[in-house]
């Protein structure tokens, strides 16, 4: 299995926020991945983890060109047993990503792509960085997380992935996928995507930001997704299907999620906390969390 952090995104809502706090105004120079969260950057606690599971075989980092070398210098804080191999087809966030190892012991290889956009106007779309990512590899599943995304104490990755194996199991008649989802209040379902599901687990559909008098589902689903090998090449047919249309189409995740659910069977497994880092409020609400926890 292979693993996609998806962290060429450019912080802007959170950028703005910090800029008007004097206290946190620093922080508009780290990538959202790369922000302290519980004593380590926010990649760490993914990387940490996945390094002990033995089904991964290979973690893809995709950032942007300005914060590339970030990257590439530190891997989150990780000491790589393997070789981090850079490959350079962007310019901005790309260098912070490339060349910090610090004290994480990873056994894993870890590649670090530029997508080589140098704005939040020029990005590439979170999708098109799915298809960076995977590297035209579909021959094993994949399992994408948002950089900006933690999950709280309660998730357990090697019971995730259980549930993946099982579904898939020689006993079931076709490939599954499998996401998570998590209670989103009544108050942000219109902030939201949601997800729909049958009494299987089985996702039925996807609703963005929906009015919360048409649906009963108070299901947010978070960009976590184990796309099964025999799903991956649906990023590629809905790439070509949105080509022509707004960035904004191939820049949200729920947007493939939608079109996958339709074709394809995916389920989801419930997870109790959600932490989005997507602006500064949210930020320190995580490290709150995380702090307890250190």
């Amino acid at each position: 299995m292979r693993v996609v952090l998806l962290c060429a995104g450019y912080g802007t809502r959170f950028i703005a926020e910090a800029e008007q706090s004097p206290n946190h105004r620093h922080l508009t120079r780290i990538p959202k991945p790369l922000l302290p969260i519980g004593g380590k950057p926010l990649i760490d606690h993914w990387l940490e983890t996945l390094a002990t599971v033995p089904l991964v075989t290979k973690i893809i980092i995709v950032a942007n060109n300005v914060n590339f070398e970030a990257f590439r210098n530190n891997p989150g804080n990780v000491v790589c047993s393997k070789e981090v191999i850079v490959v350079n087809a962007n310019n901005v966030n790309f260098e912070a990503f490339r060349d910090n190892p610090g004290n994480v012991v990873c056994s894993k290889e870890v590649i670090v792509v530029n997508d080589g956009s140098n704005s939040n106007e020029q990005r590439s779309g979170a999708i098109t960085c799915m298809k960076l990512g995977l590297q035209e590899q579909l021959d094993e599943a994949c399992l994408f997380i948002a950089g900006d995304t933690l999950f709280d104490g309660s998730f357990l990755l090697a019971s995730f992935l259980k549930v993946f194996q099982e579904e898939n199991g020689s006993d079931q008649d076709q490939p599954c996928s499998l996401i998570v989802d998590c209670p989103c209040p009544e108050e942000r379902v219109h902030k939201h995507g949601i997800i729909e599901t049958d009494a299987t687990g089985r996702v039925v559909s996807f609703l963005e930001k929906p009015d919360p008098s048409t649906t009963a589902s108070r299901k947010q689903s978070p960009c976590f997704y184990l796309i099964h090998q025999e799903h991956l090449h649906e990023i590629e047919e809905f790439l070509k299907e949105t080509k022509n249309g707004p960035l904004k189409a191939r820049d949200a995740t729920g947007n493939f999620l939608k079109f996958l659910v339709e074709r394809n069977l995916v389920k989801s497994l419930s997870v109790s906390k959600r932490f989005d880092v997507g602006g500064l409020d949210s930020y320190l609400e995580c490290c709150e969390e995380f702090k307890k926890t250190a």
